[in-house]
């Protein structure tokens, strides 16, 4: 068995009930950050008639943009102080207290409901039908997982390779692995290894087709490894190949194992119960798009 000195890269992670419920949160997200994009460069039109830039974030700077201090909140929220009982002053009248002031008002079980009813609709509402199904049929949550990361610089000319007609700088390539847990041990061959290989390679095809055309459309670009083939589904055919068992895999949070006779991809969790997707994309690995809203972060091998 070969070994392997794995480098650290940062990933962010989570788990889904279903490969559907990936595509559908995907899908929401760059759906989301498309039209944040547009409305950024919507112009208002004042009470005079008078065209001017209303108050939206800067699409160039994304996360970064100068907030309005009248919405401090995230999703550009704002607080209605007169709620609020205002903090005398010596010889100068009232002043009007602080957010931090302001939110330190607000009763603790109040803001556990907030937090509680915001997580809920983001990640339980919006994929019900995937949650109920997996519970009916005692499958754990957790069936699928979804990781983004920015494509190592050390891969990056290789990858590129797979697409030869698409132009990326370097640090703009990002890397979308899909894992599905199999009920089979993927490092064996059988009929029902064959059968549950093909169904899954199938899902993951039909899935990445919506996830890259959803990105597309939003103006990026997006292609994903045909496991079949190990060559990029949209673009045109090369002799640059990148099937599950490449090393390279090695250094997108996966084991590359070594049996002798064969090489079988594994994963951190399940090890070789596991079916392994890839796309590629321009999209930011750290944009909302992506990383932020999609998954949590976390830093693994």
């Amino acid at each position: 068995m070969a070994s392997k000195a794995l480098r650290k890269t940062s990933r962010a992670v989570r788990y889904f009930p279903s490969i559907r419920a990936v595509v559908n949160q995907m899908v929401r997200n760059v759906q989301q950050g498309a039209a944040l994009s547009t409305s950024s460069t919507d112009t208002a039109v004042s009470g005079d008639g008078s065209a001017h830039q209303g108050n939206w974030p800067d699409a160039k700077l994304g996360p970064f943009a100068p907030k309005d201090p009248q919405f401090p909140l995230p999703g550009n929220v704002g607080i209605d102080f007169a709620q609020f009982p205002q903090q005398a002053t010596t010889e100068s009248g009232l002043q009007r207290r602080t957010v931090a002031e302001a939110l330190l008002d607000l009763e603790s079980t109040d803001i556990r409901k907030a937090v509680v009813m915001d997580t809920y609709i983001k990640d339980v509402a919006e994929n019900y039908d995937e949650i109920v199904e997996a519970e009916k049929s005692a499958v754990p949550a957790g069936t699928v997982e979804c990781s983004v990361q920015q494509c190592p610089s050390f891969l990056h000319q290789g990858f590129m390779e797979l697409f030869p007609d698409i132009g990326i700088h370097m640090g703009q390539l990002t890397v979308v692995s899909i894992s599905q847990h199999t009920k089979n041990d993927m490092s064996g061959w059988s009929p029902d290894v064959e059968d549950e290989r093909e169904s899954l390679m199938a899902s993951f095809v039909e899935s990445a087709k919506e996830i890259c055309n959803s990105l597309l459309a939003a103006g990026y670009w997006a292609d994903f490894i045909d496991p079949s083939s190990g060559t990029a589904f949209f673009g045109r055919h090369t002799n640059s190949t990148l099937f599950e068992t490449d090393e390279r895999y090695n250094h997108l949070g996966f084991n590359i194992t070594d049996l002798g006779c064969c090489k079988v991809i594994s994963h951190r969790v399940w090890g070789s119960f596991a079916f392994v997707g890839t796309i590629f994309t321009n999209a930011p690995a750290n944009s909302d798009i992506l990383g932020n809203s999609l998954v949590q972060k976390n830093s693994s091998a």
